[in-house]
């Protein structure tokens, strides 16, 4: 009777573990290049097909990092094997270092600016179609201002994750002359990191790869058991500063 009691509790385990771990397919996705001054990043949007998860993964020339999006939650975070997906927690430490609370979330767009954004005349080609032009004043300081081409017909929404202050939905074209989409579409259609990175592959070598890849994106990732890991770790560094 003590092992089928053992038994029962291990098989109940197990299945509370496999409750919180949440599988999230990504099927869209967009790829744009951020020009710096002698250097490109290059950030990757990649959302379900109900727009309610994003992962945003940027590379760089120094490293990659990733953030993953669910509902108005934010959370930096890492993979060892592009599946399973865990918070990173010195990523997350740094970054709410002033926040004063164990809560991981983190903040994606830091200190909101706000603008005037007025629609122009002006129109830019991408694709063989012209998209709206808008322009956006910042309020704190009029000689900031900044181009933004968005198509508020797609059906993928970069807006939040770019230029959250234009409050509208819509595929970003670009921003200024910095942040220019360079693909845009289903997984297959977005290279990976270092073939971005390089840039290097022909038409035909590109072809070849989007039709060898997967059609769609699938990650795991226990939030429970995350955000419980991040609370420990953040009680343990900060325990020898309590009273």
């Amino acid at each position: 009777m003590k092992y089928i009691l053992c038994f029962v509790l291990a098989v109940l385990l197990v299945l509370a573990l496999n409750a919180q771990m949440k599988t999230y397919t990504f099927r869209k996705a967009a790829m744009y290049q951020l020009t710096r001054d002698f250097y490109s990043d290059y950030l990757r949007i990649f959302s379900t097909p109900d727009d309610t998860v994003h992962l945003i993964a940027i590379a760089t020339p120094m490293s990659d990092r990733a953030v993953l999006n669910i509902g108005k939650d934010y959370f930096a975070v890492y993979s060892d094997d592009g599946a399973l997906f865990k918070i990173d927690i010195e990523e997350t430490l740094n970054r709410n270092k002033y926040k004063g609370n164990d809560e991981p979330g983190i903040n994606l767009e830091g200190r909101r600016r706000s603008y005037a954004i007025n629609k122009t005349n002006k129109t830019d080609s991408f694709g063989g179609k012209r998209y709206p032009i808008y322009q956006a004043i910042s309020k704190e300081n009029a000689s900031d201002t900044t181009e933004i081409c968005i198509d508020t017909s797609s059906n993928m929404n970069t807006v939040p994750f770019l230029f959250p202050a234009l409050e509208m939905k819509g595929l970003i074209y670009r921003i200024g002359n910095k942040t220019v989409l360079k693909e845009q579409g289903t997984i297959e259609d977005v290279p990976e990191q270092e073939d971005a990175k390089e840039g290097k592959e022909s038409e035909e070598e590109n072809s070849s790869k989007a039709a060898s890849k997967p059609h769609d994106f699938i990650i795991r990732f226990d939030r429970v058991s995350a955000v419980r890991e991040y609370k420990k770790a953040y009680h343990e560094k900060n325990k020898s500063f309590r009273p």
